[in-house]
């Protein structure tokens, strides 16, 4: 704007606001997808009454029946994001929802 601010407007599924601390979940998957237990993810905010918000995922595993664990999930990003992005929970699922055009669906 005209004092130089950078203000966010749009995409607001994709923008995760941890105690004030805003990201996009994109960049939190992109690190996810590159482990090669998994096909794809989905990270979203969770509501959390002090926190604002909280990351979560969704995964789905390349292999159903040897999906990666939590903890070489975490680990992963705790080695390449900073520690408020890096996902609470990790859920593993079959596939991941979709809107009627077939992108993720955020909310």
């Amino acid at each position: 704007d005209a004092d130089g601010d950078l203000c966010l407007r749009g995409r607001r599924h994709n923008r995760i606001n941890m105690a004030g601390m805003k990201f996009f979940a994109e960049e939190v998957e992109t690190v996810i997808d590159a482990h090669p237990q998994v096909e794809e993810s989905r990270v979203y905010g969770r509501v959390h009454d002090h926190l604002g918000e909280i990351p979560m995922a969704e995964v789905v595993p390349v292999d159903p029946a040897n999906p990666p664990t939590s903890k070489d999930l975490s680990d992963l990003c705790r080695r390449q994001l900073a520690t408020h992005k890096v996902p609470f929970r990790f859920a593993i699922v079959s596939e991941l929802a979709r809107t009627s055009t077939g992108k993720i669906r955020r909310h």
